[in-house]
């Protein structure tokens, strides 16, 4: 099936895509294809494709990226923050109230700047 520069019914390119959608997700994932184009021109040989480079971009953005961006979302609220891990222990955080006298702190509200400190 050759490229005869005539545009596709409606749908076809559609159909192509999601028919090999999961080799297309196995080629990207797996098989390392992280450049569209060149996975198109793979796909495209081994397939023999007649959508148009246009439609294969269109339907991964759609498909495949908006995907990635869920997976990550998902494992990233998954993974326990470093706060979480810190206090995963069940034994309490005791302070040292000897060092009481040294800690700083910082009390920027009650204090009026003048103009010549800025």
């Amino acid at each position: 099936m050759t490229n005869t520069g005539k545009k596709l019914p409606n749908g076809e390119a559609v159909r192509e895509f999601y028919a090999s959608l999961d080799m297309i997700e196995d080629y990207y994932w797996n098989k390392g294809y992280r450049k569209k184009a060149y996975l198109y021109r793979t796909l495209k040989e081994k397939l023999g494709w007649r959508m148009s480079l246009e439609s294969f971009k269109y339907h991964f953005k759609r498909a495949i990226e908006s995907n990635a961006k869920s997976r990550s979302q998902s494992s990233a609220s998954k993974t326990p923050s470093t706060l979480e891990v810190k206090n995963s222990t069940s034994e309490p955080i005791i302070l040292d109230p000897t060092k009481q006298s040294e800690k700083v702190v910082y009390n920027g509200g009650n204090k009026n700047v003048e103009s010549e400190e800025i």
